[in-house]
């Protein structure tokens, strides 16, 4: 249950960096979230090795339970 609650807290934190994720002014201030910014944050590298490593943890998880709940059946 611990890896599960990890898993949560670990994709929380992935969203909230999209959700913040800010356009700069040319003036150096921060403007207002922009789509077209969320787009070039999906681009990037960390972004999508994060989000693979998500995918992994979830679908081990996902695997055990499943091995679990069938064993006890």
């Amino acid at each position: 249950m611990n890896e599960l609650i990890l898993l949560k807290i670990e994709a929380r934190k992935l969203l909230d960096r999209v959700n913040q994720h800010t356009e700069t002014s040319p003036n150096g201030k921060r403007a207002i979230s922009s789509p077209w910014d969320a787009v070039n944050l999906y681009h990037e590298v960390s972004f999508k090795e994060q989000v693979k490593s998500i995918r992994k943890k979830f679908h081990s998880l996902y695997s055990q339970n499943n091995l679990q709940n069938n064993f006890h059946d």
